[in-house]
């Protein structure tokens, strides 16, 4: 177990450069995925895993989540691009608050594409979000309102998100196609 631990980063770093193409790949993939159906995964775990609800329930839970999930998919995006929005407004009018809390968000996606990504990870990460435009509301509400300022964040958070959507499903079809599906370490 120790020697384990102490191989680990050496096992992943020698994993990582034999195939430094589809781990950047997966990487992205992973956290795309994840951005976008977190609250549908969420709402498996909580309505129909086994074990989540008692078996009386199960059938309305199924129906239920089956009705949700379209359209929570879409929210999740929607709240993803609306922080995008106040975080190019609030970096384009130098609002430190934005600009800090939106740094701590692109931390904890880095760490979790990293280290591990998975539905449960990111609440906060939205929750966060949600501030960001909370504050973003608050700046122009304060502050003389920018049309210009405004719109060119939002071109740029359309730009930004069409292309994490675009790219998602062939990063994740390229993903399914070269993965191994097992890997054997000895030592």
């Amino acid at each position: 177990r120790k020697r384990l631990q102490k191989e680990s980063y050496r096992l992943a770093l020698e994993e990582f450069l034999k195939r430094p193409q589809f781990h950047l790949v997966r990487t992205f993939s992973a956290v795309a995925g994840t951005l976008r159906y977190s609250d549908t995964d969420l709402t498996y775990w909580s309505f129909i895993a086994d074990g989540a609800l008692p078996d009386a329930y199960k059938k309305r839970a199924e129906t239920f989540v089956a009705r949700m999930s379209p359209f929570l998919n879409w929210w999740t995006m929607g709240v993803h691009s609306l922080f995008l929005v106040f975080f190019f407004h609030g970096v384009l009018r130098r609002n430190w608050s934005i600009i800090v809390i939106s740094a701590v968000i692109i931390l904890k996606v880095f760490i979790h594409a990293v280290v591990v990504s998975q539905a449960r990870f990111f609440l906060i990460v939205v929750a966060l979000e949600f501030f960001v435009v909370a504050l973003g509301i608050e700046d122009i509400a304060k502050r003389r309102f920018s049309f210009k300022s405004l719109s060119q964040a939002a071109a740029l958070s359309i730009v930004l998100m069409g292309a994490i959507v675009m790219a998602y499903s062939p990063a994740a079809a390229y993903v399914r196609s070269h993965d191994e599906l097992q890997v054997l370490y000895r030592f």
